[in-house]
C-alpha cells in the first residue's frame, strides 16, 4: 500500500508541475506596413496675366463703306483670339464692349470692318486674349472715315482683273501710261481700274513717262526722258526741268536720260 501511494503522489507531483509551467508562445503573424500616402500636389494658382496690348495698329480709308485694318502679331505663347472692336466714340477700354469679330489664328492680323456708313468717323481696336481668357482691356483705338470710292472713265485698254477688296492697301493709283504712244501722259486709276486723273500729254522727244509722284500740295511731279515737270490737279504746268536741245533716239534710248525724280523738302 505504501508504494502504491507514493506512486499516487508522484504522479500528482508531475501533474501540478506540468500545470504550473507558462504556455507555449504563439508567433504572432507579421503585419505589412501601411503604404506611404503622398499628398496631392498643390493646385497651381489661377492664370490672370493678359497677354500684351496689340501695338501698331493701322486703320486706312476703304471704299464703300469699309475700313481695312493691319496690326503687329501677337506673341502670347497661350494666344486663343483677337477680338476687334468698332465703335462711333472713342475706344479706351473694352471692358463690357462686344467684339465684331473674333479671330482664332495668330498669323492673321488684318480685318476689313464692313457695313460703315461713308462720310462717319469710326474707331478701331483689336486685343488677344489667351486660353485662361485673360484680355487687356486697356487699348489705344485708331480712327477713319470710310469714303465712297472715286469714279472715274473706262480704258478698254486698262482692266482690273484680281481685286482682293478684303486685302488689299484701298486706294488709287498714280501710273505712268505709255500704252498711246501718240499721247503718253501720267494716269491716277481707281481699285476698278477707272481713270479719275490724267495728266496733260507729253511730247514725244520726252517719252517714254518714267515715273509719277503726288506731292504734298496736291500737285504731280512727273518724269519724262528728257523732262520733269510739275502739274497742278487742273493739269497746269506750273515747274519744268528740260534736257536742253537733247532728242533721245536709237537703241540706248531707253536707257539715257531722265528716270526718277523726287521732291525733297527744305529742312529747317
Amino acid at each position: 500500500m505504501k508504494r502504491i501511494y507514493l506512486i499516487v503522489l508522484g504522479i500528482a507531483f508531475l501533474l501540478l508541475c506540468s500545470c504550473a509551467q507558462p504556455p507555449a508562445e504563439v508567433p504572432t503573424p507579421e503585419t505589412t506596413p501601411p503604404a506611404e500616402t503622398i499628398p496631392p500636389a498643390p493646385t497651381p494658382p489661377p492664370d490672370t496675366t493678359p497677354p500684351s496690348a496689340i501695338t501698331s495698329l493701322i486703320a486706312i480709308n476703304a471704299y464703300d463703306g469699309r475700313v481695312n485694318l493691319w496690326w503687329d502679331k501677337s506673341t502670347a505663347e497661350d494666344f486663343a483670339r483677337y477680338d476687334v472692336y468698332v465703335s462711333k466714340t472713342e475706344i479706351t477700354d473694352t471692358s463690357g464692349m462686344t467684339s465684331v469679330q473674333q479671330i482664332t489664328d495668330i498669323a492673321t492680323n488684318t480685318y476689313q470692318a464692313t457695313g460703315l456708313e461713308d462720310g462717319t468717323k469710326y474707331y478701331f481696336a483689336v486685343t488677344a486674349v489667351d486660353k485662361s481668357d485673360n484680355e487687356n482691356a486697356q487699348v489705344a483705338s485708331v480712327s477713319a472715315t470710310p469714303v465712297p470710292m472715286p469714279r472715274g472713265t473706262v480704258d478698254p485698254d486698262i482692266i482690273v482683273d484680281v481685286y482682293q477688296s478684303d486685302i488689299v492697301w484701298a486706294g488709287t493709283t498714280l501710273l505712268p501710261d505709255n500704252h498711246n504712244r501718240a499721247r503718253p501722259k501720267v494716269i491716277e486709276v481707281n481699285m476698278l481700274g477707272e481713270i479719275v486723273w490724267q495728266s496733260p500729254g507729253f511730247e514725244l522727244d520726252a517719252t517714254p513717262v518714267r515715273d509719277a509722284n503726288r506731292l504734298p500740295n496736291g500737285n504731280t511731279l512727273i518724269t519724262g526722258s528728257t523732262k520733269i515737270i510739275e502739274v497742278t490737279a487742273e493739269g497746269k504746268i506750273v515747274w519744268q526741268l528740260t534736257l536742253k536741245g537733247m532728242t533721245l533716239t536709237g537703241l540706248d534710248a531707253a536707257s539715257l536720260g531722265f528716270y526718277k525724280a523726287e521732291r525733297i523738302s527744305a529742312q529747317k
